[in-house]
């Protein structure tokens, strides 16, 4: 399952958003403690992809939802074999994070 987190995606209908009990530190050292996805039932468990909205950092939750740690490139050559499409949507989410990352920090 793919979370992003304080972040939309214009192309998916059915986003979610929910708070996190407990923060949630990235690999970028931001805390974060809510999460948007893409199915209203389904809550973040440790495994699930995240993007970050801070660094566009791709990584996995871990450690009982206090941890994302970003993927390594053998990860994330080994999910671009094993899920191509959410590959492709990952990759699109993260350049527009970034997109947005930098029309922030030009400001």
């Amino acid at each position: 399952m793919l979370y992003i987190l304080f972040i939309f995606v214009t192309n998916i209908r059915k986003m979610i958003q929910g708070k996190i009990e407990t923060k949630i530190i990235c690999s970028c050292g931001a805390a974060v403690d809510g999460f948007s996805g893409v199915n209203k039932d389904e809550r973040p468990e440790d495994g699930d992809i995240s993007i970050c909205f801070y660094c566009a950092g791709i990584g996995k939750y871990a450690e009982n939802l206090t941890k994302i740690n970003t993927m390594t490139e053998e990860e994330l050559k080994s999910f671009s074999q094993e899920e191509p499409e959410l590959y492709v949507q990952v990759m699109i989410t993260q350049k527009r994070i970034k997109n947005l990352i930098y029309s922030r920090d030009k400001k």
